[in-house]
């Protein structure tokens, strides 16, 4: 494809108007969504206690600034920094994932949806399965700076999901087993259950 992301494709398939109405937009997100993740990294780190003296605005500015530089310098720091962000973060979020499966839970019963769904639950639905399946086209911004990409971007998904996939069935797993464990409690609760437990 050309270069400017979905702007070729929508061009070729709408005309030129609807392509160039793709292209601003998809801009104007880009934009909105760095200042969107600046201000939420400005607001964790105030919570964290990280200058809370300093403006959030001013911090979320600083943010901006410093990944500018870090892409500034050239890609093959830039990628590196990303390659080091990405791991870190793959490397926190498991480590939350131990933590709470490390932690005594308690399985509660499902709850029951009363009434009429309004079009307020819809939306929080919405966002919650576009937050699940967002990103799957901005490969359209990259695919021409990988090499061989008929070959790497169809392996890139089954690499990502062979590397979830232990997590997602120890977690189907213990979600499973507290919930048998649940089923027994209500049982014995209830004096419903005969069988003796040791």
């Amino acid at each position: 494809p050309c270069a400017g992301g979905p702007y070729d494709f929508v061009r070729r398939a709408f005309g030129n108007l609807t392509g160039v109405a793709i292209g601003w937009t998809a801009w104007l997100i880009m934009i909105l969504a760095i200042a969107y993740m600046a201000i939420v990294v400005a607001e964790y780190l105030h919570r964290l206690g990280v200058w809370p003296e300093d403006s959030s605005n001013l911090i979320a500015v600083g943010v901006i600034a410093l990944f500018w530089a870090v892409n500034w310098t050239g890609t093959r720091f830039s990628g590196a920094s990303q390659i080091l962000f990405s791991t870190a973060k793959g490397v926190i979020l498991i480590a939350f994932v131990a933590l709470l499966f490390a932690q005594p839970g308690r399985s509660a019963e499902p709850a029951e949806i009363q009434g009429v769904v309004g079009i307020a639950a819809f939306a929080v639905a919405m966002r919650v399965i576009i937050n699940t399946y967002n990103g799957w086209q901005d490969a359209v911004y990259f695919s021409e700076e990988l090499e061989r990409p008929e070959r790497r971007l169809p392996r890139s998904p089954a690499t990502d999901a062979d590397a979830i996939r232990p997590l997602w069935l120890r977690a189907r797993h213990v979600d499973e087993a507290r919930r048998e464990v649940h089923a027994v409690r209500l049982e014995l609760t209830r004096g419903r259950s005969r069988r003796w437990i040791p």
